[in-house]
């Protein structure tokens, strides 16, 4: 199902932030703590793949699946990646957008995002 390669996407890159130590950088987005609700199968299979990273990142078990959530709530595809901006993921979304990104590449080759406002920001 399209939900199953979601979560599977959102644990790669849930994945290559713990294996580089980025964990903490997460821990202002949301969720903020653990999760109360019980996972589905999909979920579920995302978070035992995910046990091991935690486990090898000394962070607790419980941190994988809030990681997890962190990933699919916050990242979005940008340059054709999936990318976690924290900055960019805190701007409030609106049903009348009023700023649009882009994404572009350092000359060190980081992925960056620019946010632009397209009409007044109030």
């Amino acid at each position: 199902s399209s939900d199953a390669s979601s979560w599977l996407v959102a644990a790669s890159l849930a994945r290559v932030l713990l294996e580089r130590g980025l964990a903490g950088k997460t821990r202002g987005l949301e969720p903020r703590s653990a999760i109360e609700t019980s996972a589905d199968a999909e979920e579920a299979e995302a978070v035992a793949a995910l046990r091991e990273a935690a486990a090898a990142a000394s962070e607790p078990a419980e941190e994988a699946r809030r990681l997890l959530h962190v990933v699919a709530r916050n990242a979005f595809a940008l340059l054709g990646e999936q990318a976690l901006c924290p900055c960019a993921a805190m701007i409030n979304h609106s049903c009348s957008p009023n700023a649009t990104q882009t994404g572009f590449r350092t000359p060190d080759g980081a992925l960056c995002v620019c946010v632009r406002a397209v009409t007044a920001i109030e």
